[in-house]
């Protein structure tokens, strides 16, 4: 295993190389990284923030997420964090988890590899929950387009936070995988 892994080999979710992405690893999220991710935070997403949270510091708010999470995941590109998502389930042994998701700048510069990344862990969340649900910012096309790509269901809630529309959507896992 070359890439100076082997070492810290417990602390990575994966490791890929594609021809849209240099090298890039998906490892557990851990403190520092919501500061990271924070300074390069792209506009869409820190004006959703801006508007669901707005009381909170947006750094602090990330490493909040990040320990709180039953599990949260960190995509490095090269040695920058260009995005952060987790799971977080307000009753430890219940069904339904919260999803949650947030990227960099240079996130845009590796679409298909990024949107197989989140395939694959979106799948390894939905074998633990069977019902993951969030919302998100309707000023934000990518995010809305990310999510339909992911097969997710908006089921015509609407929140709203500092007056902006927020829309509600559920992942489910599909029934065949539970026979």
């Amino acid at each position: 295993m070359s890439h100076g892994l082997l070492p810290c080999l417990q602390y990575y979710v994966g490791w890929y190389k594609a021809d849209d992405m240099k090298e890039t690893i998906l490892r557990a999220a851990r403190a520092g990284d919501g500061c990271a991710l924070a300074r390069v935070l792209r506009p869409e997403d820190r004006q959703e923030l801006l508007a669901s949270h707005p009381r909170e510091h947006v750094a602090q708010l990330l490493e909040a997420f990040i320990a709180y999470s039953q599990s949260s995941v960190c995509l490095l590109r090269g040695k920058e964090v260009v995005a952060l998502a987790g799971i977080y389930a307000p009753v430890a042994l219940g069904l339904q988890a919260r999803v949650w998701l947030l990227t960099g700048r240079k996130i845009g510069l590796s679409k298909f590899s990024f949107f197989r990344l989140a395939k694959q862990q979106l799948a390894r969340w939905l074998a633990r929950y069977p019902v993951l649900s969030n919302e998100v910012d309707v000023r934000y096309p990518a995010a809305l387009h990310l999510l339909t790509h992911l097969n997710a269901c908006f089921d015509g809630k609407v929140s709203v936070y500092s007056q902006i529309n927020f829309l509600h959507f559920l992942f489910r896992r599909n029934i065949w995988e539970e026979l």
